[in-house]
């Protein structure tokens, strides 16, 4: 055997030797069986998925960032698990999670799984330098069946001994009782996201194949990317023209009248070069104005429902607990939603607190693609009474007169502050962006339409919510003789 040919032998069984060592059935870098660390990383080591070409992509640069978020929506969440199986969605979520987490763990990123009734939405959160690695072993799960993990059964026995554990508890029954409203279903249409322990014992690593092959296609999910990333980035992986969204408006514009005042009936966006010197650097404590006054809109798109309904549930409870919920109409943009319920909520819970409140919740939820604002209350059954006629009469209340001047003012820097704190980071970023995106339209530029709002704005969208649906659950006896019945 010649000199070249013994050098081409030796090479083949040193390459295969290696291979071997660090356990081909890992690939991609993953940590091999024996715990014994994979090939070290590169950026370009696995080509791109042909699904993910048929991706809609959405990049919102941020240069100045130090992580990396990705969020892949998916519009199929936990009211198509199957009739008995209930928490499907819920379970393939949180094994979703675990095998992506321990995939990127090496690459010091993390994984979050959120489930609603409508969507199933996974975050990735990873370093500038390793981020498109980290996304492939994450959309590597599409290739790897949850029958083949060996983790399904664990995860779902975890997942069943806790839901064993919180069997019984007031605010598991409330959450169940609330969802029935909202339904309007009877007892038995009405499936907690997370299952019940009899439903999640019958699902089996098979039953949650079929379901990620049938309602969570990856080419099916729209991914969003926030941070340190070129759109060109995205171009060259995805082999597509992404969707651009600019990440400074929000932060830094801020709209101006000719005055100096507040606000920009016009819409038009300021110069970035002036953005951030007309951003005031301390609350001022002078009247503001708010931008000239314009036409109250007119709401016409459908309604969750039109009807009220009323749900008193007896049970022999500490507290009362409460919810009213307000259909509106699908036309409603998401950032007016989104300032409504802020608003509810400042009108509700007083300040300083009442002894007689335990805790108040406000959120903006969706039944059937349509938004519903549900105001959620825990309060001493003496004091019950009091706090249902507030709750009910709130949305009317603020329908009829709803904050002006200075104090509308504070109430909607409070919420943009609040708002934009949220928004900080660039996960909760790109799962804001991508729950905007979910439906027709453009993205709102939140730093500018927060500043066109006005009292009659508001006032319209509050004067839209259909009657409301309410719950009253605990001691109803109690409850009674807290109102003088």
């Amino acid at each position: 055997m010649t000199r070249i040919s013994w050098l081409l032998a030796l090479g083949i069984l040193l390459g295969v030797s290696g291979a071997a060592a660090q356990g081909i059935t890992e690939g991609r870098g993953f940590p091999a069986a024996s715990g014994v660390p994979g090939p070290p990383v590169q950026m370009d080591a696995i080509p791109p998925d042909p699904q993910v070409q048929q991706r809609d992509f959405v990049v919102q640069p941020d240069p100045g960032g130090t992580l990396v978020a990705v969020t892949l929506h998916f519009s199929s969440g936990a009211s198509v698990d199957p009739q008995g199986r209930e928490g499907t969605t819920h379970l393939l979520g949180r094994w979703m999670e675990y095998e992506a987490g321990r995939r990127v763990s090496g690459l010091e990123s993390g994984v979050f799984v959120e489930v609603t009734q409508d969507d199933l939405t996974l975050t990735l959160l990873a370093p500038p330098s390793s981020w498109e690695v980290a996304l492939d072993r994450v959309e590597a799960l599409w290739g790897t069946p949850p029958s083949g993990t060996g983790s399904v059964d664990r995860i779902r026995e975890d997942h069943r001994s806790r839901l064993i554990f919180e069997g019984g508890a007031p605010v598991r029954t409330f959450e169940l009782e609330r969802a029935r409203l909202l339904a309007g279903a009877s007892p038995d249409e009405a499936r907690p996201i997370r299952g019940t322990p009899e439903s999640v014992a019958r699902i089996t690593a098979d039953d949650l194949d079929v379901h990620l092959r049938s309602h969570l296609e990856l080419s099916g999910a729209l991914t969003v990317v926030v941070g340190p990333v070129r759109p060109e980035a995205i171009r060259t992986r995805a082999r597509t023209e992404p969707r651009v969204i600019s990440g400074i408006s929000p932060f830094t514009e801020a709209p101006t009248f000719g005055d100096g005042l507040r606000g920009d009936p016009a819409g038009q966006p300021v110069a970035d070069t002036t953005a951030l010197a007309q951003i005031p650097q301390a609350l001022r404590t002078r009247l503001f104005r708010s931008a000239p006054s314009a036409p109250a809109p007119v709401f016409r798109g459908t309604r969750a429902w039109e009807s009220g309904q009323r749900i008193n549930r007896d049970m022999e409870l500490t507290a009362a607990w409460m919810a009213v919920a307000w259909a509106l109409p699908d036309d409603v943009s998401q950032t007016l939603l989104d300032f409504l319920a802020h608003t509810l909520r400042e009108t509700v819970v007083p300040s300083p607190p009442d002894p007689g409140l335990y805790g108040a919740e406000v959120q903006v939820v969706y039944v059937e693609g349509r938004p519903v604002v549900v105001v959620s209350v825990t309060a001493d059954p003496r004091a019950a009474h009091r706090w249902h006629e507030r709750v009910v009469g709130s949305m009317e209340s603020l329908a009829q007169a709803p904050p002006q001047g200075s104090f509308f003012e504070l109430t909607r820097r409070r919420f943009r502050n609040r708002a934009l704190l949220a928004m900080a980071g660039p996960g909760e970023r790109s799962r804001v962006l991508a729950r905007d995106l979910r439906g027709p339209g453009e993205v709102e530029d939140f730093g500018r339409t927060i500043w066109r709002f006005t009292p009659d704005e508001l006032a319209a969208a509050a004067g839209a919510a259909s009657d409301p649906r309410i719950l009253i659950m605990g001691p109803l006896e109690m409850i009674d003789r807290g109102a003088g019945r």
